[in-house]
C-alpha cells in the first residue's frame, strides 16, 4: 500500500487487510448515522431537507441525541416507543464508543504483529488487534442498524421512509450495484422478532403500534 502522505508513518500502510476493515467500520457507522438522521426526520414530520440540515449541521453526537429526543418529546409517541428510542439512542452511543476506540488510536507494529494504543479506566495499554474486534463490532452494528429499520417501520409507513431516503437526489453517476441475495422469509421473519425483543417491546405490542400507526 502507497502512503498517500510521507510525513506520517502508520502501521496499518503494512496491513492492509486491517486498514480495510478499519475503513469498513468507519463507513458502517456512517450508516448508521444515516438511519439515525431518518428516525428523526420521521418523528419530527418537518422537510426532510430542513431535517438533514438541522442534524448535519451537529457534529457532536449528544447534540444530536439531544435533537431526536427533543423531536420526540414533540411528537405522540406511544410510550413503549420512547421507551424504545431511549435503549436505541444508549446503543447508539455504545456504537459512537466502538468507532472512537478503533478510529482514534495509535497504530504500531514490528514485522508481524500488529498493535493499538488503547486507554482502560484512564490508563493507556498497547493491545494486540485481532480479527475478533472487527467480527464483534459488525456484529454490534448489524443488529444495531436492523433494530433502527425495524423501529422506523413501527413509526411511519414504507411510503413516508422511502419520501424521507429520497429526499436527496441520487448523483448522476451513480448506478445501480449489483443484486444482493436477500434472506428467506423465515429469516426475515425470525430476525425481526429478534429485532423486536431488543427493542424492549413484544411482538404484541408491535402488533398493537403498527395498527395505531396505521389509524394516524
Amino acid at each position: 500500500m502507497t502512503n498517500p502522505n510521507p510525513h506520517i508513518h502508520t502501521a496499518l500502510a503494512l496491513h492492509p487487510e486491517m486498514a480495510q476493515q478499519v475503513g469498513l467500520v468507519m463507513a458502517e457507522y456512517a450508516i448508521l448515522e444515516r438511519l439515525l438522521f431518518t428516525i428523526y426526520a420521521l418523528i419530527s414530520q418537518h422537510d426532510p431537507r430542513v431535517c438533514f440540515r438541522r442534524f448535519y449541521k451537529l457534529r457532536a453526537l449528544n447534540d444530536r441525541r439531544k435533537l431526536v429526543e427533543a423531536a420526540a418529546r414533540k411528537s405522540n409517541l406511544h410510550a413503549r416507543l420512547q421507551r424504545a428510542l431511549k435503549r436505541l439512542l444508549n446503543r447508539f452511543e455504545g456504537a459512537a464508543d466502538r468507532r472512537t476506540e478503533i478510529a482514534h488510536c495509535t497504530y504500531l507494529s514490528d514485522a508481524t504483529t500488529l498493535v493499538r494504543l488503547r486507554t482502560i479506566k484512564g490508563e493507556p495499554k498497547y493491545e494486540v488487534i485481532s480479527a475478533t474486534i472487527f467480527a464483534r463490532t459488525f456484529s454490534q452494528y448489524h443488529n444495531l442498524s436492523t433494530d433502527m429499520l425495524t423501529f422506523c417501520g413501527l413509526i411511519a409507513s414504507i411510503e413516508r421512509v422511502r419520501e424521507i431516503n429520497q429526499a436527496i437526489p441520487r448523483a448522476p453517476e451513480l448506478r445501480p450495484g449489483p443484486d444482493i441475495h436477500g434472506m428467506s422469509r423465515d429469516e426475515v421473519v425470525e430476525e425481526t422478532k429478534a429485532s423486536i425483543t431488543r427493542l424492549g417491546l413484544t411482538v404484541s405490542d408491535a402488533d398493537v403500534l403498527l395498527l395505531a400507526a396505521a389509524g394516524n
